[in-house]
């Protein structure tokens, strides 16, 4: 998605909107869940529950009645422990204090806390934010003292809230939608994404990359169906091991 963004020309046309709060999800009576962290050595969190995770985005997000507890008392529930929640918080309040539908100087902060992500159990968040912070040109470098002081109130917590409460339910993540689509041959092809972009792009000044990468999505869009017809028409033999 970053090469896409930095690619010449998609900046200018896109408005993107990134919300930091991945496969988490509320405990809820209906739901259920428990806020209690049991990790493996690699960092996931073995209380954590897929059903509970659909459950509460059906119930919250995808309804046009969310049940009362669907973002607090309860504890928030992450999928990689309590280290994954903190970095979603920082993300969170700087989108709070770039404003949340300024996202050009948010992207590179984004970019560079998820590039210094680090080990799943190290306590590094403030650390990273200030390092992102600093990096030459950053929106943040004199606006340290408004996210700290959000990352570390009720501010926080309401920008957590505010991730949540755009965060449909999805299959997993990354989950990247174009207009409300999920890009063709997303999953098979590196720039899928990129290529919807250009396919749904109706303006005059398209981004130089979109001539070629139209041209390759139609090919592997007329490979992938050449290919499903003759498994269908049983053209296609599947080695057996």
């Amino acid at each position: 998605l970053n090469a896409m963004i930095t690619s010449p020309g998609f900046a200018d046309i896109l408005n993107v909107r990134q919300f930091s709060f991945g496969n988490h999800y509320y405990v809820t009576k209906k739901c259920g869940g428990t806020g209690a962290i049991n990790q493996t050595a690699t960092g996931y969190n073995l209380n954590y529950s897929t059903e509970a995770r659909h459950c509460w985005a059906n119930n919250c997000i995808n309804t046009a009645e969310p049940m009362d507890d669907c973002f607090g008392p309860g504890l928030i529930v992450t999928q990689h422990g309590p280290k994954e929640m903190v970095y979603n918080k920082m993300q969170a309040c700087a989108q709070k204090v770039a404003g949340y539908d300024n996202w050009q100087p948010y992207w590179p902060f984004l970019v560079c806390t998820e590039a210094n992500y680090g080990s799943p159990f190290d306590s590094n968040v403030v650390e990273t934010a200030t390092k992102c912070a600093e990096e030459e040109g950053s929106f943040y470098q004199d606006k340290m003292p408004d996210l700290y002081s959000c990352f570390e109130g009720s501010d926080g917590d309401e920008a957590l809230v505010q991730m949540a409460k755009n965060t449909f339910d999805h299959p997993g993540t990354p989950t990247i939608l174009v207009n409300g689509d999920v890009p063709m041959l997303s999953g098979f092809w590196g720039d899928a994404g990129a290529a919807e972009v250009c396919s749904q792009y109706s303006g005059s000044s398209p981004p130089p990359a979109c001539a070629d990468l139209l041209e390759k999505r139609t090919k592997f869009l007329y490979e992938t169906e050449k290919a499903i017809e003759g498994i269908v028409n049983g053209n296609v033999t599947c080695r057996k091991n």
